[in-house]
């Protein structure tokens, strides 16, 4: 194989590894929330739950209302949150 070759092998190569890497890391590690039509509630890290399973959360009320695993950050919001039903949050609005 030519010098020239191998080394735009070898270029192409380390550039796959490390687009891999640096996609992995932006990828949730798992579940934080479960999701519902009317709000959402956490998980318990320590359950390890991947997204997209079936959860219910519980309204303060005590009904049970069905939703899906998902990964949200909400720590990073620093907002009160609930082991309850917490609302869904809007986004901000447009500043024009």
């Amino acid at each position: 194989m030519r010098p020239a070759v191998l080394l735009l092998t070898i270029l192409s190569l380390a550039a796959a590894a490390s687009n891999a890497r640096e996609g992995s890391a932006q990828i949730p590690s798992g579940a934080t929330i479960c999701s519902t039509q009317w709000g959402w509630c956490p998980l318990d890290p320590s359950w390890r739950i991947t997204a997209g399973r079936p959860c219910h959360c519980v309204a303060p009320s005590g009904q049970t209302l069905a939703g899906v695993t998902r990964h949200f950050d909400y720590a990073a919001y620093q907002r009160p949150v609930s082991p309850y039903l917490n609302p869904h949050w809007a986004p901000p609005p447009v500043i024009k």
